[in-house]
């Protein structure tokens, strides 16, 4: 499948004489790949004089706990570079001082691996990355500066009331590399084209900046993801997932000159690639083959390289500066859900092996539980719950490559209430609002060192005052920026604080905003630009410090935003989205005058009792961070100056209305949701599941995937509740998220839902082994998966999309009844509730009987359920069940050879190993 396009020189040869040249023609793969020149190279250093007065008034007389830069006095010779420095005191580390220093770098290239080194007579301990250091050191890696950037080090000083005096010097290396991350569109290094994938469209535009014009449609395969250019903008590589395969085309021309399929090793459904910083590679990730695969470039042509074996559902990549890692998020989490966690692996490109998996745990699983205990003296048992990371769409790192940005949410022990007009009023649990149910997170890598990139361990939850720092030192929460609904106190216009933080501190986001799925960089990477998918937002966030800059977040005029860039000068920045064919034009000027680029700021916060709004109990404090706004403006400086259409939109208007509502939350653009952080692609994001349980009126169940559409699944949940699409939207949209749709908004979303959400396909599988499996199947599982989603649903064939027949669906006791999925709040916590939340979450904890009689139904006043027995339970649809990550109703088993092991024993089928492993492979290929 392999092409290479060349133009025709000699067309005066004969046949003959062309057959010979094209049979001599170069292998690529024969050649050594092909890297840009490296414009750097020269040596950088700076020497200045710190000092930091411990006993400074700054540091006592205020009200507010944000750093000053009063104690620090920053002198000496710093050449191209600058340096400035702010300090404060933490409340769990009375014995030190927290330094926060900046490096600011004047020159256009990036100055690489950078190292600090440190000569005092105090100790001096390295908080970057790990605020709970207490080992002295004398140098610390700075890491790298990007062109015009900063860099952060973090330093812990004795707080012993004395003048410390450090001498600091730094000394690096030029270099015109840069860390990269992918992306759906990318700019030419001169500012020129801008390339952008349109999935639906199946192509790559290519637009001229400087007229705003869409310049050519280049046609690609089915439904491309992605597009990254070399760093000399000389080719681009386009990924395209439904097809399998990468397209390479040179710039210039715009011709493709290269095209690699399955066949060559690129993985099965490609959505994600990024070029090396020497331009030698394109590397490319495969969401269904599991894989990371590399493609060479030489002089003659690129060739298909090496490939890795990673887990299931790896998405975003992101690369070092140096090229010498490929950091790889997992969309979906692994783990059963009381030892479940996120991660990403980090693959060494020299020889293109997984070097380690990171992972980010969840804080309440049962092992890490165990640190609770030293705050309640009970069993680990009754404190464990849900908070997994989930879907975490990428690494993105800025220029410098010493921090990384993982966009993601974490599933939460709070219910999904449905509640009615006569419910009765609830406690703390009611906190988060109808539609308030999934938090939006960035999670913070170190990428200092590049081999040994990591979580950093969050500084804010040694802030608050009542804070207990044996339990912080056990349990070490991973630093993630969490961004939830807020309320301005009434007392005071000026002051506001989070409802239902799960980190009640001072990086917790400013503004509500939807989860994230990419991150840009303005000019510098000195702010952090995040696009809101679900609300149609773009936030702004001070890259260094990690505080928010504005109140509000920017609205934008499309419809789920997919990816930004930014122009090289830093004025424009192009953002493209999922349902909507142009690109938003920004003016981003106000960021990056060069003389004035932004400095580092923060917020003004403290901790407090606020009686308006009553903290829900957390580990880390009783008390709710105040934020004070005055100074801060309500809407980033930046201002939407129109679009440049792409394509005429080749989806069907009320498809696309109904794509639209279906991953919207933005209540002041939608009818759907009456929050930015509730949308059905919340839970169902891209159509799949979150890979969690939650606590739904029903009991605690795992989310569904609707991949492949819900037509002809008959009756829907896993207790068969909800007799076809039309009920579903109604309950969920009326009752979880709160919405109101018309009658064509109604038809629009359930059109999408029914045929509309496209099926994954499935991973490859052994052919023989999968035909053996069928037979199996066949005589052991078709008498209850059934028809043509393999389900028990009782699917109506005179429906417009398939809803259940009237008589029901066929439900079975398979012996999986629980009384604890152990996703809901710990029934230690929920013993400290008032009586009508402690009861209905005892009620929604496990399986119950439904319908009449039900008390929660009674209590809460939503729509009621048909007679369901606890236990009895509809065989689900098997289509993609490989893409699952945990199954069965409560989530038990997180592998399809559990699962058939267990079928195997409880039914007695007596199937042999290599029956188990055919009938596991035939699961896999549907």
């Amino acid at each position: 499948m392999t092409r290479f396009a060349r133009p025709v020189r000699f067309a005066f040869l004969s046949l003959l004489t062309l057959a010979a040249c094209k049979a001599s023609e170069p292998n690529p793969a024969d050649y050594p790949a092909y890297v840009e020149p490296d414009r750097g190279g020269d040596s950088v250093e700076m020497s200045v004089s710190v000092t930091v007065d411990t006993a400074h008034p700054e540091l006592d007389n205020r009200t507010t706990l944000e750093p000053v830069a009063g104690p620090v006095t920053i002198a000496g010779d710093s050449g191209s570079l600058g340096a400035s420095g702010f300090v404060r005191r933490v409340a769990a580390r009375p014995d030190i001082v927290w330094v926060e220093l900046f490096f600011d770098s004047g020159e256009d290239l990036s100055i690489a691996e950078v190292e600090l080194v440190i000569s005092s007579e105090s100790a001096v301990f390295d908080l970057s990355s790990n605020p709970y250091s207490s080992a002295a050191v004398d140098s610390v890696a700075l890491g790298n500066l990007g062109p015009e950037g900063m860099a952060r080090v973090v330093l812990g000083l004795p707080n012993d009331g004395s003048v410390h005096s450090l001498e600091l010097s730094l000394a690096g290396v030029t270099s015109s590399r840069e860390a990269r991350s992918s992306a759906p569109l990318a700019i030419t290094p001169d500012g020129a084209e801008v390339w952008t994938v349109v999935p639906d469209a199946d192509v790559v535009a290519v637009v001229d900046t400087a007229s705003e014009q869409t310049v050519a449609t280049l046609d690609t395969g089915a439904r491309p993801r992605g597009v990254a250019l070399t760093p000399d903008g000389a080719f681009a590589a386009v990924v395209s997932g439904d097809s399998n395969q990468v397209q390479i085309f040179d710039v210039a021309t715009r011709e493709e000159v290269a095209v690699f399929g399955e066949d060559e090793g690129v993985g099965r459904d490609p959505r994600h690639v990024v070029a090396a910083p020497d331009g030698s590679r394109f590397y490319v990730s495969s969401f269904v083959g599991a894989s990371l695969t590399e493609v060479v470039r030489t002089e003659v042509g690129f060739y298909v390289g090496r490939s890795v074996a990673l887990g299931p559902k790896p998405l975003g990549l992101g690369v070092s500066l140096d090229g010498s890692t490929v950091t790889v998020a997992h969309f979906l989490p692994r783990g059963r859900v009381t030892e479940n966690e996120g991660w990403l692996s980090v693959v060494k490109t020299e020889d293109f092996s997984l070097g380690r998996e990171l992972t980010l745990q969840d804080d309440f699983n049962l092992e890490e539980v165990e640190c609770l205990t030293m705050l309640f003296p009970v069993s680990a048992s009754r404190l464990t719950s849900e908070g997994v990371p989930t879907q975490l769409a990428g690494v993105f790192f800025p220029p410098s490559g010493n921090i990384a940005w993982v966009p993601g949410s974490a599933v939460g022990p709070n219910p999904v209430w449905e509640t009615g007009p006569d419910a009765a009023e609830l406690g703390v649990t009611s906190v988060l609002r109808p539609a308030e149910f999934l938090a939006p997170f960035h999670y913070i890598l170190d990428g200092r060192v590049a081999s040994e990139i990591t979580a950093m361990l969050h500084p804010g939850v040694l802030e608050p005052p009542d804070n207990n720092i044996d339990y912080l030192n056990c349990a070490q929460p991973i630093f993630a920026l969490e961004s939830l609904a807020r309320d301005v106190l009434a007392v005071d216009d000026n002051a506001y604080v989070n409802r239902g933080v799960a980190t009640p501190t001072a990086y917790s986001g400013t503004n509500d905003a939807a989860i994230s799925r990419f991150i840009g960089f303005s000019r510098g990477a000195r702010r952090v630009l995040a696009l809101g998918y679900a609300a149609d937002e773009l936030a702004v966030t001070d890259a260094l410090t990690l505080h928010g800059t504005s109140q509000e977040p920017l609205p934008l005029s499309g419809s789920q935003p997919t990816g930004l860039v930014v122009s090289p000068d830093g004025a424009r920045t192009y953002v493209s989205y999922d349902n909507s064919t142009f690109l938003s034009v920004i003016d981003s000027s106000s960021l990056a005058a060069a003389d004035a680029l932004p400095e580092p700021s923060y917020i003004r916060y403290e901790y407090a009792d606020v009686e308006e709004f009553p903290s829900p109990p957390t580990p880390y404090t009783s008390l709710r961070v105040v934020r004070y706004i005055d100074e801060m403006p309500v809407l980033p400086p930046l201002t939407e100056l129109g679009q440049i259409a792409l394509v005429d939109d080749p989806m069907d208007p009320q498809m696309r209305r109904g794509k639209v509502l279906f991953n919207a939350s933005n209540p002041d653009k939608y009818p759907i949701s009456a929050s930015k952080i509730g949308a059905c692609a919340s839970c169902h994001p891209m159509g799949l599941t979150d890979g969690s349980i939650w606590g739904t009126m029903e009991g605690e169940r795992r989310t569904t995937m609707l991949v492949g559409g819900l037509a002809n699944r008959g009756w829907l949940h896993a207790s068969g509740t909800h007799a076809d699409v039309d009920e579903f939207i109604d309950i969920i949209v009326g009752e979880r998220l709160a919405g109101s749709l018309e009658a064509a908004d109604h038809d629009a979303l359930a059109e999408y839902l029914a045929v509309g959400i496209p099926a994954l396909q499935s991973p490859p599988t052994d052919p023989d082994l999968v035909a053996r499996g069928q037979e199996l199947f066949e005589t052991n599982c078709a008498s209850c998966h059934m028809g043509e989603r393999l389900t028990s649903g009782a699917p109506d064939p005179n429906s417009p999309f398939g809803g259940g027949l009237e008589s029901g669906p066929l439900l079975f006791d398979v012996g999986t009844r629980t009384d604890s999925a152990n996703a809901v709040l710990g029934t230690f916590f929920q013993s400290l509730l008032p009586e009508v939340d402690s009861m209905l979450l005892e009620q929604i904890r496990g399986d119950r009987d439904l319908g009449t009689g039900d008390w929660v139904q009674e209590t809460l006043d939503f729509r009621p359920r048909p007679d369901r027995v606890a236990g009895q339970l509809k065989a689900p649809t098997l289509t993609g069940v490989s893409h699952n990550v945990i199954f069965f109703h409560d989530g038990r088993f997180d592998s399809l050879g559990e699962v058939v092991a267990y079928f195997d024993d409880f039914l007695g089928l007596n199937l042999s190993t290599d029956d188990r492993a055919a009938l596991v492979e035939y699961l896999r290929s549907l």
